[in-house]
């Protein structure tokens, strides 16, 4: 009995969590591009879009951007090895609103290298960020 109402729970949790997902239009989703040097360095890089990601969705939530589904921006931006001011080089796919939300999330996260990164990536390098909005 205990294992049958256990069943019908879970069931009803996923169709509950399954209807917000598709009422909410799904979560925005975030790719990054990277030179392959970058795979030396993955649970850096793995952190560093973490963290956009999480900027990003506050950018959201707090400056109530809602452009149509599907909406993409693009961002190209250039990163320092010692964690200053990320570059902005071209940023295009949206709206005002959520290009600058994407853009926010990218300035924010900043943070020195390693002297290991520094050595097989150089100085800076150059990233493009792909934001979709659901």
């Amino acid at each position: 009995m205990k294992s049958a109402l256990c069943a019908v729970l879970l069931a009803t949790f996923a169709m509950l969590t399954a209807c917000s997902n598709t009422m909410s239009g799904g979560s925005p989703t975030l790719s990054v591009v990277a030179s392959p040097e970058w795979a030396q360095h993955q649970d850096f890089l793995d952190t560093l879009e973490h963290r956009v990601k999480s900027e990003w969705h506050a950018n959201i939530t707090m400056d109530k951007v809602h452009p149509p589904a599907g909406t993409t921006v693009t961002v190209e931006i250039r990163y320092y090895a010692d964690g200053g001011e990320p570059a902005p080089i071209s940023i295009s796919g949206g709206d005002r609103k959520s290009e600058r939300a994407c853009a926010r999330a990218l300035m924010k996260v900043k943070e020195a290298w390693t002297p290991e990164m520094i050595k097989s990536l150089g100085d800076h390098q150059t990233m493009t960020f792909t934001f979709v909005y659901p």
